[in-house]
């Protein structure tokens, strides 16, 4: 797992770009791979921490 794979990292965030649980088809030594690379990405900038939606209250 490579952490510049930007499209097969969006595989395992959901919608609000929370890590998803870990399915059944891969092992946990491939997951925690995969959390890894996630969490460089981040901190890289390369995808957001959380998804940012203001509220209509706030503009």
């Amino acid at each position: 797992m490579y952490y510049k794979n930007i499209k097969l990292i969006r595989r395992f965030l959901d919608n609000c770009f929370c890590i998803k649980k870990k399915p059944k088809n891969i092992s946990s030594k491939k997951f925690r791979k995969i959390s890894k690379s996630i969490k460089i990405a981040r901190y890289l900038s390369l995808i957001p921490y959380t998804y940012n939606k203001k509220l209509k209250s706030d503009q």
